[in-house]
């Protein structure tokens, strides 16, 4: 998870069994985790891939990448938060609650 955001990454995680599947529920879990944890999504059921890429496009499509210098003490680590918001309440924010930095 600390290489995926590191690098980030954002997972999409699709799961093609239908509810009826014999799926152990730690899979869902460690899916739904690894989506969440990367600022992605985990679609569940779907017996295709045309929804869930559908709405990966939707939310991946038209993006604003912000950065901004971070002065952090050399040689220390930890986990800053992070929040955005919008002026225009017909637009949405979707971004990660924050960023690991250190080793």
């Amino acid at each position: 998870m600390h290489a995926l955001n590191r690098a980030n990454v954002t997972v999409y995680a699709i799961n093609l069994n239908d509810a009826n599947a014999n799926v152990p529920e730690f899979v869902h879990q460690n899916l739904s985790r690894l989506a969440t944890d990367t600022n992605g999504d985990y679609f569940r059921f779907h017996t295709s891939f045309i929804t869930p890429l559908k709405q990966i496009e939707k939310r991946t499509v038209g993006y604003y990448l912000i950065s901004y210098y971070a002065n952090q003490p050399r040689g220390t680590s930890g986990y800053q938060p992070v929040s955005a918001t919008l002026k225009n309440p017909e637009f949405r924010v979707h971004a990660r609650a924050g960023y690991s930095y250190g080793e």
